[in-house]
């Protein structure tokens, strides 16, 4: 979606613990834990997380297993 919404026009940023090769402009990619990112408090206008929560802490993304991490938070502000 993150592509898709670019190509719109939108200002874009795609967060992963994994590379993201796709390139377009409207987009920034960052290679960081969404539990723990970069971006100021109140940087976002609108976040939307697809298939995201359920995949944290499996360990399978090149994240670190952590049954619990999908509950953890960094308490941020997007």
């Amino acid at each position: 979606m993150s592509i898709e919404l670019a190509c719109l026009g939108f200002k874009v940023y795609g967060l992963d613990v994994s590379n993201y090769k796709l390139t377009r402009p409207n987009f920034t990619f960052v290679k960081e834990d969404i539990r723990s990112t970069s971006f100021p408090n109140n940087f976002f206008d609108i976040v939307i997380a697809i298939s995201t929560i359920e995949h944290i802490g499996l360990g399978y993304y090149g994240d670190k297993l952590d049954r619990h991490g999908d509950k953890k938070s960094n308490q941020r502000k997007f």
